[in-house]
């Protein structure tokens, strides 16, 4: 198989495991609450890339595309619902507007980002990188939820 073929495949099987886990979304939070979702989707994200910075075969960066893609179907419904129970009704949907509008210069952006690091660290290393930065932020997801719990019970 050609190079842009395996490329083509490996994103395709990032967005196909998103599509199983938005599909699951609703099942997964009869269980977790939103910070809860967050911190999942933090730690899939981490796991990821890492697997990705250690990868020596193509179907080792499968699985950790595939491992990434599954948070991308928790992002946007947890997201969404998130921000709408936290905005005021006449200024919702400005604010979701906003936070589909981060997304995409997000998606813009993170390829300068990436060759940034890429230009002082190698490709595996950026990968961890990432995944560090994506476990540093399921962490602080991960207070939020404990405080939201406290709060709940309290």
């Amino acid at each position: 198989m050609e190079k842009n073929a395996l490329a083509g495949l490996a994103i395709v099987s990032l967005t196909l495991s998103g599509t199983v886990t938005s599909l699951l979304y609703k099942r997964l939070r009869t269980y977790l609450s939103l910070p809860a979702v967050f911190v999942v989707m933090g730690s899939l994200m981490a796991a990821g890339y890492a697997i990705v910075s250690g990868a020596s075969s193509y179907s080792t960066v499968i699985a950790g595309m595939v491992t990434t893609g599954l948070r991308g179907g928790l992002f946007l419904a947890n997201l969404n619902i998130w921000r709408l129970q936290i905005t005021r009704p006449e200024i919702r949907g400005t604010v979701v507007g906003m936070g589909t509008m981060a997304v995409f210069a997000g998606q813009f952006v993170s390829p300068i980002a990436v060759e940034a690091l890429h230009s002082v660290l190698s490709l595996p290393q950026t990968f961890l990188a990432a995944g560090g930065l994506m476990a540093l932020l399921g962490v602080g997801y991960l207070g939020l939820a404990m405080q939201s719990r406290k709060v709940a019970t309290s």
